[in-house]
C-alpha cells in the first residue's frame, strides 16, 4: 500500500492552475495538481480562507470578464480538495505561530495545518518561505 502524501498549498500556488504564464513557478504548480489529479496517494488539503483569498485574487484581477472569473471559481471549487475549517483550538496554535515567525495569521494557517496533517506547506510566497524556515513549508 502506497503511503498518502498531503499537500497543503496557497492561493499563490492554486492561481498558477487557471493563468497562461512561463514560468518556472508556473510549471512546477501545475505538476502538483496534475499529480493530485493522477495519484490517488496525493491529498490535497487547504484552510478555508483560501476560498476568500483565491476569489479575491478573481474579483482584481482586471483582464478578466465576470463570466471567465465564475468558470474559473467553478473549476477550483470542484477540485475534489479537503477544505479544513478551522476550531478555536486550531486558531490559537495559528495566532502562536504567527506571533513566533512574525507572518499574518492567514499565512500561518496553511503552514499550521501542514504541521498538523504532518504534510508539506507548498507555496509561492518566498519573503514567508524565507521568514519561516521549517521543514515542513517548501518554496514552489
Amino acid at each position: 500500500m502506497k503511503d498518502t502524501k498531503l499537500i497543503i498549498i496557497d492561493s499563490s500556488v492554486a492561481i498558477k492552475w487557471f493563468f497562461l504564464e512561463d514560468t518556472e513557478s508556473t510549471k512546477r504548480a501545475r505538476a502538483i495538481l496534475e499529480d493530485f489529479k493522477k495519484n490517488s496517494s496525493v491529498q490535497l488539503w487547504y484552510p478555508d480562507i483560501i476560498l476568500f483569498e483565491f476569489s479575491n485574487v478573481l474579483c482584481y484581477k482586471r483582464d478578466l470578464t465576470d463570466e471567465q472569473s465564475q468558470e474559473i471559481w467553478q473549476s477550483f471549487c470542484s477540485l475534489p480538495a479537503n477544505v479544513y475549517i478551522p476550531s478555536c483550538e486550531f486558531i490559537s496554535e495559528t495566532l502562536e505561530f504567527a506571533r513566533k515567525y512574525k507572518v499574518t495569521t492567514y499565512d500561518a494557517s496553511y503552514a499550521v495545518l501542514a504541521r498538523e496533517k504532518k504534510g508539506v506547506f507548498i507555496t509561492a510566497d518566498k519573503m514567508f518561505a524565507n521568514q519561516v524556515k521549517e521543514s515542513f513549508v517548501e518554496l514552489l
